[in-house]
């Protein structure tokens, strides 16, 4: 096992013990601050396409207000399917909240679309597929992130193959924004060359920006 698999386990089985240490109330509540935080941001106002993460049931920020503040705002939604047997996903289209609703749930228990949708028989709408390239916000989920916005994943490489993708076959890149709780940010976590930062980690108590400028414009 070289270092860097070494440091990346070890840092990931301290934040899990940290946030299980999170009661479900207290996740609730953080969450609400949090999304509090992100649905004044500018970008997320500006949006008109937006992938976004459907939460874990505990132990994660929880999206589901975000979910329906986009519906509500007329924003196009893709939300992840995972790839059976493999390591890859995509972001398909999510028409409503009901349509959300019908989705089956994974091991995890989290909701995910068919590539087919069932009440339409047609199949969603691919993010990767669209030109020119409709996502311009994707919010990115992750067990801990540093002061510089580097991202440190469950493990699995998901959001990093899928940016990578994203960004060859379409050649643009979506605004990156990391929900996450206060005790999941680092001075510092280990990463590689493949790692994608985020743009922003938002916390209950503050937001952190990649460029480490002032964040003037990040609010209306």
């Amino acid at each position: 096992m070289s270092s860097l698999i070494a440091a990346k386990k070890a840092t990931r089985r301290m934040i899990k013990q940290r946030v299980q240490g999170i009661p479900q109330s207290l996740v609730v509540e953080k969450s609400g601050f949090i999304v509090d935080k992100i649905l004044d941001m500018l970008v997320w106002k500006e949006a008109q396409a937006v992938g976004v993460f459907l939460s874990m049931p505990q132990g994660e920020v929880q999206t589901e207000r975000l979910v329906a503040d986009a519906f509500k705002s007329g924003k196009r939604v893709f939300v992840p399917k995972t790839i059976h047997g493999s390591n890859d996903m995509e972001l398909l289209e999510a028409k409503s909240l009901n349509d959300i609703s019908s989705f089956p749930r994974t091991t995890w228990g989290i909701p995910e679309p068919d590539f087919i949708n069932p009440s339409t028989g047609e199949a969603r709408v691919n993010a990767m597929d669209c030109r020119p390239p409709a996502l311009n916000v994707i919010l990115v989920p992750g067990l801990g992130f540093d002061i510089h916005c580097r991202r440190l994943g469950r493990g699995k490489g998901f959001y990093d193959r899928y940016l990578a993708r994203f960004s060859a076959k379409t050649g643009s890149m979506p605004l990156l924004i990391a929900p996450a709780f206060e005790c999941e940010i680092l001075d510092e976590i280990p990463v590689s060359a493949k790692d994608f930062p985020v743009d922003y980690v938002v916390t209950e108590e503050r937001i952190v920006e990649r460029s480490r400028k002032l964040q003037h414009d990040v609010f209306q």
